[in-house]
């Protein structure tokens, strides 16, 4: 008696009203039942997904499921789906799920689609599969979507739920029930307040604090209302203020062309001026996105990853406090203390100060006269060595060449003097071979001598220790802190003093400990210079 195969099956229809009529997730199973007992395959398990798209994994948690149990479960050889559509609508998706299902030993089958014994075959199986399936998708949705415009163009609304302030209202319409919107009772008042408060001077958040302190039922159903219920939040604002659906105007959009508007769709709960006037507030009140700039050491802190509280050892952060002329004072604080005061005595520090403190140690530290010669000597002996085999190169590349040309010159000699060819037919390729001879014997002699590098000893290191300082100081502060994380631990502010760790750290969570002589090859002022 043959062994029975160990199979999973997966099951998903698209809608709600699907999964409450049961009219794909029981057609599913029972088709995939009856193809398994064909293929003298058990199933152990079933996952399923009911009412959620194939466009995306993220929501789908029988798929999420299923493809942890397959990883945990190596006994399991099949998983059965009736159509790789209801695996995944899109190429992205599909491919991963295939590779995870490969990754565990388990063959996919799909009741509609065939597949063969020949894996390349399969391959491009698979792609057609797969791209149908995402064009399929693509297709619905673009049909779904001019059927919805084409219901707002005709008064009506295709949509699940209606907007804060409005509620759905069935019509007959050539015997088929049809939607429409209608004003709600007891949330249309709500609305026209939220416009009175914000024009009236409160903003968002002032807004939505004022209707949960009056106790005003708010419109999200979420996971925070479960936690905190009758809670108002700035965004549920916001967006009753944004929404000209208000004023009994609907808005389609366009890809390719200028938004449609399609005036008197449904009851206004307010005119039109209001909602005009609501807008120039909130526009004028909107804040301008700040333009993007390089972060400011300044501001930020050069060493914030690395500073430590010497009263408790924990991590520090910026913080600002008090004005100057030139702006916020920053200072580095302890992180414990910041969110507890309890936690720890704490200490403060000067940014620029602190910053500058380390910076005039680390470079007593690190820039040393030992450390900047080694570096000028290794860069001298790298540069001459550089620059004395690419003259060796193109010396060699020439001379090949010459020798090149002055053998066919040779072999176009003997063809002459064994009668193959006469001197009329070989006269032009001579000529044109000793041209380009010439002009290779040219560019030989023409090239220069290698030249004379300056020693060791003649270089000025306080003025190389100057430049390196001014190059790395000129730097973004990203690229600025890329040196002292290779170099540094930690630096320890306490009172009165300043203590850096040093830590070369030849690769991710690779530390050795030095105080500091840095990677035997180089020295850690090649770091900076690095940087620069």
């Amino acid at each position: 008696m043959t062994t029975p195969i160990i199979a999973a099956a997966y099951v998903r229809c698209s809608t709600r009203k699907q999964e409450r009529k049961n009219q794909s997730l029981p057609a599913q199973r029972r088709d995939i039942t009856q193809r398994a007992i064909r293929d003298n395959a058990t199933i152990v398990r079933w996952f399923e997904d009911g009412g959620i798209s194939g466009r995306s994994t993220e929501a789908r948690t029988g798929l999420l499921d299923l493809l942890e149990w397959v990883k945990r479960t190596p006994e399991v050889q099949r998983v059965y789906v009736y159509d790789f559509k209801r695996m995944a609508r899109n190429r992205e998706d599909a491919i991963a799920i295939r590779r995870a299902m490969r990754k565990a030993g388990v063959k996919l089958v799909a009741l509609v689609q065939p597949t063969t014994d020949d894996p390349i075959a399969n391959v491009l199986l698979e792609a057609v599969y797969d791209a149908t399936a995402e064009i399929d998708s693509l297709l619905l949705g673009r049909v779904v979507r001019r059927g919805q415009q084409q219901s707002l163009r005709n008064g009506l609304w295709p949509y699940r739920s209606p907007p804060f302030g409005y509620r759905i209202e069935r019509v007959r319409i050539n015997n088929t029930d049809r939607f429409r919107l209608a004003i709600d009772p007891a949330r249309a008042p709500i609305v026209r307040r939220i416009f009175d408060l914000y024009i009236g001077g409160l903003g968002f958040r002032a807004t939505a604090a004022r209707l949960t302190s009056d106790g005003v039922p708010p419109p999200s159903r979420g996971d925070r209302q479960k936690l905190l219920p009758g809670l108002w939040q700035s965004k549920h604002v916001g967006r009753v203020i944004a929404r000209r659906i208000y004023t009994g105007v609907c808005v389609i959009g366009h890809d390719d062309t200028e938004d449609e508007v399609i005036a008197d769709h449904h009851d206004a709960i307010i005119d039109t001026p209001t909602w005009e006037r609501a807008q120039l507030l909130r526009r004028a009140r909107h804040r301008r996105p700040r333009e993007t700039r390089e972060l400011n050491a300044g501001s930020h802190g050069l060493f914030r990853p690395f500073m430590r509280c010497g009263r408790c050892g924990g991590p520090m952060k910026v913080n600002r406090g008090g004005q100057s002329a030139s702006g916020w004072l920053r200072y580095y604080c302890c992180s414990r203390r910041w969110h507890n005061r309890s936690a720890c005595p704490g200490i403060n520090g000067r940014v620029g100060k602190v910053d500058r403190l380390v910076l005039d140690r680390l470079e007593a530290d690190v820039l040393t006269d030992e450390a900047l010669r080694s570096l000028v000597s290794d860069t001298i002996d790298r540069l001459r060595n550089d620059t004395s085999s690419e003259l060796d190169d193109r010396r060699s590349r020439h001379q090949a060449r010459i020798a090149e040309i002055t053998a066919q010159l040779t072999n176009l000699a003997v063809a002459i003097a064994s009668g193959a060819m006469t001197a009329a037919e070989i006269a032009p390729v001579a000529d044109s071979l000793r041209r380009q001879r010439e002009q290779a014997e040219i560019d030989l002699a023409l090239l220069p001598a290698s030249k004379p590098l300056a020693d060791a000893d003649t270089i000025d290191l306080a003025a190389f220790r100057d430049s390196i300082r001014a190059a790395w100081h000129a730097k973004p502060l990203s690229d600025r802190r890329r040196a002292p994380d290779q170099l540094i631990e930690s630096v320890t502010l306490n009172e009165g003093e300043l203590h850096i760790r040093y830590a070369w750290k030849s690769g991710p969570r690779t530390y050795t400990h030095q105080s500091p002589s840095g990677p035997s090859d180089g020295g850690l002022a090649a770091l900076f210079c690095t940087a620069s």
